[in-house]
């Protein structure tokens, strides 16, 4: 019996810590405004184009995929095997001589503030790009819309 009691008990002890733990992960993971903004940093700074373009709204998405596939049906190639073959041949542009080729920059977006009003949201950033060790900054603002739960940013 008392084997019986015990099961029970840490049966229920376990379905507590994955309701409240789970509960816990859907909080820290949902969607915010900030979110979607530093994610496309990352993919922008992974040079991971379908990344980038995820984080625009559903139009803009759907456009990418129309150039992406008339690049596909008549080059063979999509945007993203240009960008790479691009940044392939960027060490040996350098190599040989062309000084104006750099590396890519490199982005940090630095969400001042977050205005949310219902499904849309105003984000104030602070917009900083390192190009070959040099620094500049700019500020501005960012749009975004929530659809369907996700914030997506705004091509305005």
């Amino acid at each position: 019996m008392k084997k019986v009691l015990s099961v029970k008990v840490i049966a229920i002890v376990l379905s507590v810590v994955v309701v409240v733990g789970g509960g816990g992960l859907l909080i820290a993971n949902r969607a915010t405004p900030k979110r979607t903004i530093k994610r496309f940093e990352s993919a922008y700074n992974n040079a991971q184009i379908e990344e980038m373009v995820a984080c625009f709204e559903p139009k803009v998405q759907a456009m990418y995929q129309g150039v992406s596939s008339a690049m596909n049906y008549f080059l063979g190639l999509t945007p993203t095997d240009m960008f790479n073959i691009a940044l392939a041949v960027i060490p040996f542009a350098q190599a040989y001589g062309d000084e104006d080729i750099g590396e890519l920059p490199q982005m940090k977006i630095d969400v001042k503030d977050v205005e949310i009003d219902g499904d849309y949201a105003t984000a104030s950033v602070n917009l900083i790009l390192t190009v070959d060790g040099e620094r500049t900054e700019d500020s501005g603002e960012l749009y975004l819309e929530k659809i369907d739960g996700e914030w997506y940013l705004l091509a305005k």
